[in-house]
């Protein structure tokens, strides 16, 4: 019964130890850095251009009144 256990958990032993590399450690880094940089570029974007779309709302209602 004992022999089973870490015959299963084989495979999960190995993707752990594969993760452990230093290699995985600079994917997920960068991969982390690149969310952040797109994130920001965004927020950046819509903040600036958000408030633009709505004061062109406000002056096409002032037009129809």
């Amino acid at each position: 019964m004992n022999d089973v256990l870490p015959q299963t958990l084989e495979p999960v032993r190995y993707f752990l130890e594969t993760l452990n590399s230093d290699r995985w450690f600079w994917v997920f880094r960068i991969a982390f850095a690149v969310c952040m940089v797109f994130s920001a570029v965004i927020f950046i974007f819509f903040r600036k251009r958000l408030p633009n779309d709505e004061e062109l709302a406000r002056k096409k209602k002032k037009k129809k009144i």
